[in-house]
C-alpha cells in the first residue's frame, strides 16, 4: 500500500500534472516578453507607480529585500526633478489601503514587471496539464481551479469596477446550497454519486426514505419494495409503522390516490416533528466532532509546532473552539433543512390550509420546485456559526458542485451543448484567471492558494 501511494498511477499522474504545469507556465511567461509586439499590449503591469514609490520611500517596508544595504527611509534613487519630488511627497502622505498581503510580500511573490495578459496566457497554456489526470479526478481539478481563478479575479476587479455585494459570501453560499439540496432530493443524477452518498450520510436519514418521497413527489407513486424495506427497521415507532402499512396495503391494490411526501417516512424512528431536529443536531455533531477535531488539530501540529510548544494550552483551546464551531455549523445546516421540511409538510396537510387554500395554491406554496430550492438556500444561514476566515473556503468548496449540478440539469434540458474536452478548457480558463491574479494581484487570492502556488512557481 505504501509503495502504491508513492509509485501508484494516480500519484505519478498528479506529479506529472504539477511538473508540466510549472514548466509550461514559467517557459511561456518568460518567453512572451521576448516577442515583438505593440507597446499598447503591455498593459496592467504588476506594480503601479504608486506601489513602487511606496516601496522606495516608505519606512514601513524596511524589511523588504530591496532595503538590504540601505538606511531606512532613504530612497534607492533620488528624484531627478522637482515635479517627481512633489509626487513622491504626495504619495507618501496618502494612507495606504490595507490588504491581505503587504507590499514586501508582493515583492517576494514577483520581482519583475509582467503584463497581465502574459500571466493569463501562460496560465491558460499550463492549465492543459490537467490532461494527465483522467475521469472524475480531471473534473474535480478543473472545477477547483476554475472557482479559485474566479474568486481571485472577482476580488481583484470588483473594487476597480465599483462593484460591492453586501454579504456576498452568504449570498453565494446560499445559492449553492439551494442548487445542491434541490439536486440531492429531486435530481440526484445531476451530482456525483460520491457526493450523494456523503450528503446522505451527513443527513442522518434512512436511505430508503429518499426514493419513496422522491417518487411520491414526481410521480404520485412510490416503490413498494423500498417502503417494505423501510418498515423492517427495528427503530420505527408504532404510529409511523401503521401509517406506512396502510400506504403499502392501498398501493398493492393499485390505489395510489393522495400519495404525498409524509413526515412518517422521513423520520420513522420519531413521531414528533419538534424533537427530530434536536435528534439530528446531536447525531450530526457527534459524527463530525472527531473529523473536524483532526482537521483543526493536525495542521496546528504540522505548521504551528513552535507556537504549540510555547503555549500548548492556548493552542489546544483554539483547536477545540474551532472544532466545536465547525461541528456546530454542519449540525445547524441539517437542523435548518429538517425544520423547514417538516414545517412545509405539516402546513400543507393542515386543516386550515385545506380550508383557506385551493390544492393548486397549496402545491405552489409548499411543494413547488422553487420551495425546495429556497429551503436549501436558507441552510446557508448556518455559515454564520463558522469562523469568518473559513466562510470563503466553505463557499469555494460548494461552488464547484453547484455549478456542475446546474450545468448538468441545463444540458439535460438541451439548453447547453456538450463541449468535447470541456474539463480541459475549464481548467485552462481557471488557471489563466488564477495565474494573472497571482502574478499581478496576489493579495486577492486566498492565503492557502497563494502559499501553494508559491511552493511551485516561486517568485517570478
Amino acid at each position: 500500500m505504501i509503495l502504491y501511494a508513492i509509485f501508484g498511477a494516480s500519484t505519478l499522474r498528479f506529479g506529472a500534472m504539477l511538473g508540466s504545469f510549472t514548466f509550461i507556465y514559467k517557459f511561456v511567461l518568460n518567453s512572451l516578453p521576448l516577442l515583438p509586439m505593440d507597446a499598447q499590449l503591455a498593459i496592467a503591469q504588476f506594480f503601479s507607480s504608486r506601489d513602487l514609490s511606496e516601496a522606495f520611500y516608505s519606512k514601513s517596508y524596511g524589511d523588504s529585500p530591496l532595503d538590504s544595504g540601505y538606511e531606512l527611509g532613504i530612497p534607492l534613487h533620488k528624484p531627478r526633478s522637482r515635479l517627481e519630488r512633489l509626487k513622491a511627497e504626495t504619495i507618501a502622505e496618502e494612507p495606504r489601503k490595507k490588504t491581505s498581503l503587504s507590499l514586501t510580500g508582493k515583492f517576494n511573490y514577483s520581482r519583475i514587471h509582467v503584463a497581465r495578459w502574459h500571466a493569463f496566457a501562460a496560465g491558460a497554456f499550463a492549465g492543459f496539464s490537467v490532461l494527465f489526470q483522467k475521469g472524475e479526478q480531471r473534473t474535480m481539478v478543473a472545477q477547483q481551479m476554475f472557482v479559485r481563478g474566479l474568486q481571485g479575479s472577482w476580488n481583484a476587479w470588483s473594487p476597480r469596477w465599483g462593484i460591492h455585494v453586501p454579504y456576498g459570501t452568504f449570498v453565494v453560499f446560499g445559492l449553492c446550497c439551494g442548487q445542491i439540496m434541490y439536486s440531492f432530493l429531486l435530481r440526484p443524477d445531476a451530482i456525483p454519486e460520491s457526493y450523494n452518498r456523503w450528503i446522505l450520510r451527513a443527513s442522518m436519514a434512512k436511505p430508503e426514505s429518499f426514493p419513496i418521497n422522491r417518487s411520491a413527489y414526481r410521480k404520485g407513486t412510490f416503490p413498494i419494495d423500498a417502503m417494505e424495506k423501510l418498515m423492517k427497521r427495528p427503530d420505527n415507532t408504532a404510529y409511523n409503522l401503521s401509517v406506512m402499512q396502510s400506504m403499502v396495503e392501498r398501493a398493492k391494490q393499485g390505489d395510489f390516490s393522495n400519495v404525498r411526501i409524509t413526515c412518517e417516512t422521513i423520520h420513522p424512528w420519531i413521531d414528533s416533528c419538534l424533537y427530530v431536529e434536536v435528534d439530528r443536531f446531536i447525531k450530526v455533531f457527534s459524527w463530525m466532532f472527531p473529523v473536524y477535531g483532526a482537521l483543526h488539530f493536525i495542521p496546528m501540529l504540522l505548521f504551528r509546532r513552535k507556537m504549540f510548544m510555547r503555549e500548548p494550552l492556548l493552542m489546544l483551546l483554539k483547536s477545540f473552539k474551532g472544532t466545536v464551531r465547525s461541528s456546530t455549523f454542519l449540525s445547524v445546516f441539517v437542523f435548518i433543512f429538517q425544520s423547514l421540511l417538516c414545517i412545509r409538510i405539516q402546513a400543507y396537510q393542515s386543516k386550515w390550509a385545506q380550508q383557506l387554500m385551493s390544492r393548486k395554491f397549496r402545491d405552489a406554496l409548499f411543494m413547488s420546485r422553487i420551495s425546495w430550492w429556497l429551503s436549501g438556500s436558507m441552510c446557508g444561514l448556518a455559515l454564520l456559526v463558522e469562523e469568518k476566515r473559513r466562510r470563503a473556503e466553505l463557499t469555494m468548496y460548494v461552488l464547484p458542485r453547484s455549478l456542475e449540478s446546474a450545468w448538468s440539469m441545463l444540458r439535460g434540458k438541451g439548453w447547453l451543448p456538450i463541449i468535447p474536452g470541456g474539463e480541459s478548457l475549464l481548467c485552462s480558463l481557471g488557471m489563466g484567471m488564477m495565474m494573472s491574479t497571482y502574478q499581478c494581484d496576489p493579495e486577492h487570492l486566498s492565503g492557502l492558494i497563494r502559499r501553494v502556488l508559491y511552493q511551485f512557481i516561486g517568485p517570478n
